[in-house]
């Protein structure tokens, strides 16, 4: 009984570290891509803006 605990403790350990590690690779890979973009121009898209949503075939892509 107090071996199951023991691992049960070490196993939460280890998926807690793995997930703050995995959570800290995202965060820095989203801090590259920012960096990445930050030449960019980006236009602020309010409410009142409206957005035409066009779906093509294959086919038809090189007619547009």
């Amino acid at each position: 009984m107090c071996t199951y605990s023991y691992y049960t403790k070490n196993f939460s350990f280890v998926s807690i570290f793995l997930l703050n590690l995995y959570s800290m690779k995202i965060k820095e890979q989203t801090r590259k891509l920012a960096a990445g973009c930050s030449k960019h121009y980006f236009e602020v898209v309010d409410r009142t803006d409206r957005v035409n949503i066009i779906y093509l075939r294959q086919g038809d892509a090189d007619v547009v």
